[in-house]
């Protein structure tokens, strides 16, 4: 298991599905906006085996 593969597939999986779901309202012409958005980095237990680039200060950028 790649817990970074796993969280990268997911947020993959969320813009995919927003796109679908916009895809799906114009054709049905529905005034609908569809976002999907990322509310970047959050200081949480996420990374805590983590060794790289978003740990420690950098992660307070």
């Amino acid at each position: 298991y790649n817990g970074t593969r796993a969280y990268a597939q997911s947020k993959l999986a969320t813009i995919l599905h927003a796109k679908e779901i916009a895809k799906q309202l114009k054709a049905k012409n529905a005034n609908v906006t569809i976002n999907a958005v990322h509310p970047g980095i959050v200081k949480t237990g996420i990374f805590r085996a983590h060794k790289g680039f978003i740990t420690g200060k950098n992660l307070h950028i």
